[in-house]
């Protein structure tokens, strides 16, 4: 993945982590500061990245492990959030 296109992810994504993050952690400068991070550590292990069609999924990933304590309840909810069907 190139620099643009991941800077064209992080547009695109930061809506969405952002949800995610707040069903986690219900405080918006935890969120931010959890999105900061998720983006500083996927960057630095792009090259772990396999399927850059699995790019959205491989994120929240990142971001679920930075707060592993979360309740299996709210992993339910982000993945239920993050499927989108595509055409």
């Amino acid at each position: 993945m190139t620099e643009i296109v991941f800077s064209e992810q992080v547009r695109a994504l930061h809506g969405p982590l952002w949800h995610i993050a707040w069903a986690i952690l219900r405080n918006g400068a935890d969120c931010d500061d959890a999105i900061q991070e998720t983006w500083l550590r996927a960057w630095n292990r792009i090259g772990n990245l396999r399927d850059e069609t699995a790019f959205d999924a491989w994120l929240v990933r990142i971001l679920v492990n930075e707060w592993n304590d979360i309740p299996v309840r709210v992993v339910m909810f982000i993945l239920q959030a993050l499927y989108v069907p595509r055409c």
